[in-house]
């Protein structure tokens, strides 16, 4: 379980109430599984005294802000601000030092190839399935049901769409 610091590389809202942080992470992209998690300590200081636990969205390298230097590692994680921790999160910029605790869980086991994969979530319940869709496309048929009180709950989907998924949308409203 390795505990580390580290900087935010960026931190945007993608939807109302929706962030995408994006953290540089040494080594995440071969220590990553579909469906592990973060805890991750908003400040580097006692308040809020608790880590909060995060799903992977995804891993994945982006080219160094230094010419001549490699490509950097980094973590995704979405989260929907809904109480002090998240806020304080939202507040965070580029560049922000902020401790991270994991991966940790045993993350999924995606079963066998050759057959069609259904997965379900909604609203930020789909974190950790964007990396697992990632290891099905390449040998199965996979097909994302995802759901949400409105059409703001719908995240990620373009994302899911790039990757090859079949995506199928219902919202609580009747909006989508």
């Amino acid at each position: 379980m390795p505990n580390f610091k580290t900087r935010i590389l960026a931190n945007q809202e993608i939807a109302p109430g929706y962030w995408r942080m994006r953290i540089q992470a040494p080594g995440a992209v071969a220590n990553c599984r579909p469906g592990q998690f973060l805890m991750f300590r908003v400040q580097l200081s006692l308040l809020p005294l608790l880590r909060r636990p995060f799903g992977i969205f995804r891993t994945g390298f982006q080219p160094s802000d230094v010419d001549g230097l490699p490509p950097v590692e980094y973590l995704e994680i979405l989260y929907k601000v809904v109480g002090q921790g998240t806020a304080m999160m939202s507040e965070l910029h580029t560049g922000d030092r902020v401790e991270i605790l994991g991966p940790l869980g045993r993350g999924f086991a995606p079963g066998g190839s050759g057959r069609e994969k259904i997965l379900v979530g909604g609203g930020i319940g789909l974190v950790p399935l964007f990396m697992l869709a990632q290891d099905l496309v390449g040998d199965n048929r996979v097909r994302l049901l995802m759901g949400g009180r409105t059409r703001d709950d719908i995240i990620a989907i373009t994302e899911f769409e790039r990757l090859g998924v079949e995506t199928y949308t219902a919202t609580e409203d009747g909006s989508l």
